[in-house]
Parts: C-alpha cells; structure tokens; sequence
C-alpha cells in the first residue's frame, strides 16, 4: 500500500514501476476550469484553476520539463501539435506546444515586436524590455553597435586583474596558457560589423532569414479534472498518483 504522503514522495518515485511509467504515459490535456466546445468531448469543467507549487524538479509537476513553463487553454484534440506527454509518475497533466501559436505567446508575455521595410507583413520579435533583448536594433541604433556590445562581454583582456588571480582548471603555467590564446583582433571585430550590417541591410532583421528570438517550444501544465476523465473514459484514464495529487499537495483547498 502506498502512502501518499508528501514525506514519502521520493520513496514513492522508487516505487514506481518503470514499464508501468511507460505504459501510462497519456497526454492529459482537460484541466481545472477548462471547457472543449466541439467535438464528442463536450465539457465544461467546474472546478477552479489551481496554481501550481513552485517546487523545482519534484514530483507533482506536469510534465517531463523543469524548464520556464507558460501555462496557456486548452486545444481541441485533434490538434496534435507535439510528441511530448505526461509522465504518470508526476501526477498532472501537461502539453507542450509548437507551431504558429508561438509567436503568440511571446506577443502575450510582452515581447515586443517589429516589421521591417524589406517584409512588412511579417512580425518579428525582438526582445523583451530590460530582460532579454535582441542584440540589434531597435535596441541598439545599429549592427556596429551591437557587435560592440556583445564583443565587450567576451573574454576580457589578458591583462585585466580580474583574469589573472582566478583559479585555473590546467596544469600548464599561465604564460603558455595565455601564448595560445585567440583574441578578438580589431579586423575580426571590423569583419564581423561588416557581415552583421549587410544582413540588416539587406533583410531589414537581424538575423535575416529567422526571428530574432525564436520560442522553439513551451510546456503548458495544469492540474487535472478528474471529473471530466470519469464522465468521458473507461476506468484508467488516469493513475493513482493523478487521484492522490490534490489531497497531497493541495490538502488546504
């Protein structure tokens, strides 16, 4: 007998068993508050979204993923958007999304966007302010100036104090070490501008034939509704850690 106390979760984990894991990966989709309006899985879920704990890399997480997580609705079935599922072991539900909807979702957490004179049409997204910005314009007023900025992070000079009292993972002495080095030389930097500048130029976008930030996928994760898998599907729709997941680590709601 299992028992599905928080205190027992990683005893539970060992537990599990490794094919019964595999057979019960499922791509539950329908969570809390959700509602499908096509199709023959009508629902209307009545129940209230539940966050989810911040609780890194523990059981409880949807999903296979303890990267930045998005949460977003829920898609009709047919729209097989992923190869990705829930692990059963990790009692929720989870999907991750790829495709047109991407862009969307980077506009919706507030990046910002711009079109450019050679491709009007086409939104590219650029960066999100005072986080993670394009190192092109319009954050920078042009390429030169963006080589600069990301050359200035690079490795600093040999002679910089800061370099020279780290401590080294080699066995060699500092002075061979630093006789082999590359540095960025002031034709390297001037080439770089050069090719960095006529691909913005030419593409009115840097980079030319991409976005400037690309969300190759994002996890969308949610608790289930168990109400809608009981009305809808035969008995093991779900696993048991799926039944246990709100009275365990929800046991105030």
């Amino acid at each position: 007998m299992i028992d599905f106390g928080p205190a027992n979760v990683m005893h539970d984990v060992w537990q599990y068993g490794l094919f019964e894991a595999l057979y019960g990966r499922r791509s539950r989709r329908f969570g809390l508050g959700f509602e499908i309006t096509e199709g023959p899985f009508q629902y209307k879920s009545h129940e209230r979204p539940v966050p989810m704990r911040a609780r890194g890399g523990t059981p409880g997480r949807g999903g296979w993923w303890h990267h930045r997580h998005a949460a977003v609705g829920y898609g009709p079935p047919s729209r097989a958007r992923s190869r990705k599922r829930t692990d059963p072991r990790q009692h929720d539900g989870g999907w991750s999304e790829d495709g047109a909807v991407l862009l969307q979702v980077l506009e919706t957490l507030g990046f910002r966007t711009v079109t450019s004179r050679i491709a009007p049409s086409l939104v590219n997204p650029v960066g999100l302010e005072g986080v993670l910005e394009g190192r092109c314009p319009p954050y920078f007023p042009d390429m030169s100036a963006a080589v600069d900025a990301v050359a200035s992070r690079r490795r600093p000079a040999l002679a910089d104090p800061l370099r020279l009292q780290r401590p080294a993972p080699y066995s060699m002495p500092d002075a061979d070490y630093h006789a082999h080095l590359v540095e960025l030389s002031d034709e390297g930097r001037a080439c770089t501008k050069a090719i960095c500048n006529y691909i913005y130029e030419t593409y009115g976008k840097f980079p030319g034939t991409v976005d400037t930030m690309h969300l190759m996928w994002f996890m969308q994760v949610h608790h289930l509704d168990l109400n809608f898998y009981d009305r809808v599907f035969k008995p093991g729709a779900y696993g048991p850690t799926h039944r246990a997941h709100m009275s365990r680590w929800h046991s105030s709601r």
